[in-house]
């Protein structure tokens, strides 16, 4: 199975909630899906300047909600 990279975006300022459960159909983004399969809530964090960023989109890195690249680390 191909590891899931990064969401490579332009982010502008503004709050942002990043989905950890994964059942949203929005991904990397939440859009309320885990109130219905009682999952975990989103990341919400604030982005204080417009940046060029890579959102996590295989929800395994340790510096949620941008990558680190621990998708990397399921390759053989």
């Amino acid at each position: 199975m191909k590891p899931i990279g990064p969401l490579q975006i332009e982010l502008p300022v503004g709050t942002y909630a990043w989905c950890r459960c994964g059942a949203s159909r929005n991904l990397p983004w939440c859009d309320g899906s885990h109130k219905k399969e009682n999952k975990l809530a989103p990341l919400v964090f604030y982005q204080p300047k417009t940046a060029c960023v890579r959102i996590c989109n295989c929800r395994q890195s340790d510096s949620a909600p941008f990558c680190d690249n621990s998708h990397e680390k399921d390759r053989a």
